[in-house]
């Protein structure tokens, strides 16, 4: 009798512990099939926001005849495009490139420049890497490393090399690391060791309506960009037909 009733409390707890597993089972993949749907609600919402944001500003840039050419572009790699806008005006008056992200609510104005074409200025980005250079300086040469930080531009720092005369008329250079004077080599250590990747895309280039990725390399001291490919614009039409 002893026996049989030592069996029977061991099928007990077997059969318990089946049920608590296939309980624990059931319970986990309902929590699984519930977080799947709401990544994918969240997703789809912040889709949905994105591309309001987005077709608010072009009419905006547009009507306002600041940009006529739009592309929605991967600067973080998160599930967000970053905008890009030029004006094919091509002016040094005024700001004429524009990369946008938008926080949910509203865009938000990440950098803006003229024209590329003069004294080194430009835009670009590492795509997928969180890292976006504005350049140019008019004695020399200039960049300014930033990420997308909660939405906003932040920068990561800048360095600065440029050339001035001294008392001989000789051309001096100086090199400054934010705000630090340094030599030549840790200018150039810094400026190649802030780029994230060895391609970047150029917003906007000279003579051409298109943005331009690049091969970076660095030999003698400076950066040399090698053209491998150019990447086409949207019109004002094909962007709002993209952010229906």
């Amino acid at each position: 009798m002893k026996k049989m009733k030592s069996m029977n409390r061991i099928t007990l707890l077997i059969t318990s512990g089946a049920i608590a597993l296939a309980l624990c089972i059931c319970l986990g993949g309902a929590y699984m099939v519930k977080a799947v749907a709401t990544r994918s609600a969240d997703k789809e919402n912040a889709e949905e926001s994105y591309k309001k944001i987005y077709s608010e500003l072009v009419e905006e840039l547009s009507t306002s005849g600041q940009a006529d050419m739009f592309a929605l572009v991967n600067v973080d790699d998160d599930d967000i495009p970053e905008l890009a806008a030029v004006s094919s005006e091509g002016s040094w008056d005024k700001e004429q490139v524009f990369l946008y992200t938008t926080d949910g609510k509203e865009a938000v104005l990440l950098a803006d420049d003229i024209a590329p074409g003069m004294e080194g200025h430009y835009i670009a980005f590492f795509e997928k890497e969180n890292v976006f250079i504005q350049s140019g300086g008019a004695m020399g040469e200039r960049f300014i490393f930033s990420r997308i930080e909660d939405s906003k531009p932040v920068e990561i720092t800048s360095a600065e090399r440029f050339w001035l005369p001294d008392e001989n008329d000789d051309e001096v250079v100086s090199c400054m690391v934010g705000d630090k004077e340094v030599s030549e080599k840790e200018f150039k250590e810094t400026v190649e060791k802030n780029m994230p990747a060895k391609e970047m895309i150029k917003l906007a280039e000279v003579d051409t309506p298109d943005m331009v990725k690049y091969e970076v390399s660095f030999e003698d001291d400076y950066m040399g960009l090698n053209e491998i490919e150019k990447i086409p614009y949207s019109t004002y039409d094909e962007i709002v037909e993209m952010l229906k």
